[in-house]
């Protein structure tokens, strides 16, 4: 582990990095790429303009670190890493910001700000950390001028996975600091224990089946609606009849890993039946050897070639993760083994051939009635008609829950959220099995209780402190402050009164100072006709 030597006698010109010989700028050794894990760049006490550092990366445990010897004062902001490129592992520590900030770009990891004065002067934050994960703001020393309102100590997409502790505040209250939350690009925060992923899994395109788009424009959309994971499921006869399966999962691999969206390749089956002579469908996905065929939308039950279950069998053996999508048997003459299934489908679900099923399909979730009918449906408690009782079903049948756009002409706002340890394709998988995902759509998320429950802690950071003198009274000495961390609109309830906090929005109510505040979280669904509730 090396140190390199920073002064403002120093020369960017003929300085080596040593003691004897500094360089002039801090960034000057990320500059000339002489950084690695576990260096350290060492600043001599003076004043500087700004730190620029955008090309190298610390590890656990071996950061790249930043240290003040004495006090040194910048007048410009700190800036690490840059739009689609962060940095991880890098530490600043001891600096004196003179009405600048430190800002770290997309989503680092493992970074830190300590032991730094923020002498603030206008409504900014300290430090932006974006996407950052499991990084630190401690031990720091805010100056307040007269008349500057600060933001929040931070800006950060994911509070729960920031560490905010041991900081003081001059010339304004601590309790008066929030976060703010950067949620500009639509995605919902991460938890404390995993990545929050939002995904597609059925997806139509021109190239593939009857999609409008191309298979460029669809994975342009997919970047642009803030999805990290995606699957092409073009119609699997139309792909098979072409030869063009492998053509489209090599093109489309290619594209997602230029945007940097995780691609899953998949295609749609269905199972034939009469009278009407239609079919119900299958999505399958996650699989690189299960491959469409010519006959696939229109398997048989008679035990022969086209067998539905002989192809299940054949498509599970293969490692496809299979989804029931928008289950349609709501129709007449068809007989059902329970309240929703034909005894086809019922017997997939029961071996576990079947996974998942869409509480939500895009393609037809604004007017579902005219599909599947009444028993679709059911009046939930924000008084509205929302199509709910398939949630009842999949948690009946620990069925893994699922909101996709079925998109044939552009993407409708909603998708399914997956609690992933890691973002990757394999974690993503893995949480899939666990059952650690939700369906949002329209804002109103669908989701089991305990994963509810993981989601509203981050999305919903709420804080209680005293109230302002000025404002105290002997009834009411108390406030309490729900940040809504998501792009969602959420509705809490609280004795029997709806409030509505935007995205991105923080609701301040006075409250008796030892009462326990109830909320029901009208638009968070737990069950067909309950809502998700807390207690504060």
């Amino acid at each position: 582990m090396s140190v390199y030597y920073v002064s403002p006698t120093g020369s960017d010109e003929t300085g080596t990095g040593t003691k004897e010989n500094p360089f002039a700028t801090i960034g000057r050794a990320d500059e000339l790429r002489l950084l690695r894990a576990g260096d350290t760049v060492s600043v001599a006490e003076g004043e500087y303009s700004f730190v620029n550092h955008f090309n190298s990366s610390g590890l656990p445990g071996k950061p790249i670190t930043y240290k003040a010897e004495g006090s040194v004062r910048l007048d410009y902001s700190a800036d690490f890493g840059l739009p689609g490129e962060a940095v991880a592992y890098v530490e600043i520590d001891g600096f004196t910001f003179a009405g600048s900030k430190v800002s770290f770009a997309d989503c680092p990891q493992g970074c830190a700000v300590k032991n730094c004065v923020f002498e603030a002067e206008d409504e900014e934050v300290c430090a932006e950390f974006n996407n950052g994960d499991v990084c630190s703001f401690v031990n720091n020393k805010i100056i307040l001028t007269e008349g500057c309102a600060l933001k929040g100590l931070c800006a950060v997409c994911t509070p729960n996975r920031l560490t905010v502790e041991n900081n003081t505040v001059e010339g304004g209250e601590v309790r008066d600091l929030r976060f703010r939350y950067d949620l500009n690009d639509g995605h919902f925060p991460n938890t404390e224990k995993y990545f929050t992923l939002q995904g597609d899994f059925h997806v139509h395109t021109s190239d593939g089946s009857d999609g409008h788009f191309s298979l460029e424009e669809t994975l342009a959309a997919a970047k642009e609606k803030a999805l990290d994971i995606i699957a092409i499921t073009d119609h699997g006869w139309a792909v098979a009849k072409r030869e063009y399966a492998d053509k489209q999962r090599e093109k489309a691999q290619k594209l997602a890993d230029e945007i940097g969206i995780i691609y899953m390749p998949g295609f749609e089956t269905g199972l034939a039946y009469e009278p009407r002579g239609g079919c119900e469908h299958i999505v399958v996905f996650d699989s690189d050897t299960a491959k469409p065929k010519e006959f696939d939308h229109w398997l048989s039950e008679d035990g022969g070639e086209k067998d539905y279950m002989k192809r299940l069998t054949e498509i599970n053996e293969a490692g496809a993760f299979v989804i029931w999508p928008h289950p349609d048997s709501d129709y007449p003459d068809i007989e059902l083994a329970d309240e929703f299934a034909r005894e086809p489908f019922k017997k997939l679900i029961d071996k576990r051939y079947i996974k998942g099923v869409e509480v939500i399909n895009g393609a037809t979730a604004f007017n579902p009635s005219t599909w599947w009918g009444e028993r679709y449906e059911t009046k939930g408690p924000r008084g509205v008609w929302t199509w709910s009782r398939i949630f009842d079903y999949a948690i009946e049948h620990n069925l893994a829950i699922f909101a996709n756009t079925d998109v044939h002409e552009s993407l409708v706002p909603c998708c399914t959220l997956i609690l992933a340890k890691e973002r990757t394709r394999e974690s993503a998988r893995e949480a899939m099995e666990a059952g650690r995902t939700a369906a949002y759509f329209e804002d109103i998320l669908w989701a089991k209780p305990d994963v509810a429950e993981e989601l509203m802690n981050a999305m919903v950071p709420v804080s209680r402190y005293a109230a302002s003198q000025r404002v105290k009274t002997s009834a009411t000495n108390a406030k309490i402050a729900f940040t809504n961390n998501s792009p969602m609109l959420l509705m809490p309830e609280i004795d029997g009164h709806v409030f509505v906090i935007k995205p991105h929005e923080t609701i301040r109510l006075f409250v008796e100072p030892d009462r326990k505040i109830k909320v029901k979280w009208t638009n968070v669904y737990v069950g067909s006709e309950k809502c998700y509730e807390t207690e504060y």
